[in-house]
């Protein structure tokens, strides 16, 4: 569940994790694709950075969007190297099938989960060969078939 901290500090709940900062921005390059060099992806990185008080360097896992599209994913794998360099990305989207409005929520509690145990996942059936020439990070992966 994300609450406030109110409102989980009334109810006692448990807090697994905090929401540190958050980016949010539209390129509007095209309706469904981004500017192809992650432009808009690398602001709100930047401004999610900003607000948190933290430096690229001091994150060690990126829980990428990864929609599976050659656009989307290039622009994507442009932006975390441009904003965090060679950074560790799993993309567990691949796994979930399609879950829509859905995916976000549950891909945070994927990311919180990874920190609580110490275990990044691996992206399935990603294989070297579906990783662009372009794109240059340590992809966490394993072929299921």
């Amino acid at each position: 569940m994300l609450e406030s901290a109110e409102h989980a500090g009334a109810r006692g709940a448990r807090v697994h994790a905090a929401l540190a900062g958050a980016g949010i921005t539209a390129d509007a390059h095209r309706i469904t694709a981004p500017a192809p060099n992650g432009s808009g992806q690398v602001s709100a990185m930047r401004k999610a950075l900003a607000q948190a008080s933290l430096a690229p360097e001091q994150i060690s896992h990126i829980n990428a969007h990864a929609t599976g599209t050659p656009v989307g994913d290039s622009a994507e794998a442009h932006a975390i190297g441009e904003v965090f360099g060679r950074a560790t990305v799993t993309a567990p989207k691949a796994a979930l099938e399609r879950l829509f409005g859905a995916a976000g929520a549950l891909e945070a509690l994927i990311a919180v989960l990874s920190v609580k145990h110490g275990v990044i996942p691996p992206t399935r059936n990603l294989t070297a060969a579906g990783v662009g020439p372009d794109i240059d990070l340590d992809i966490a992966s394993a072929v299921i078939t």
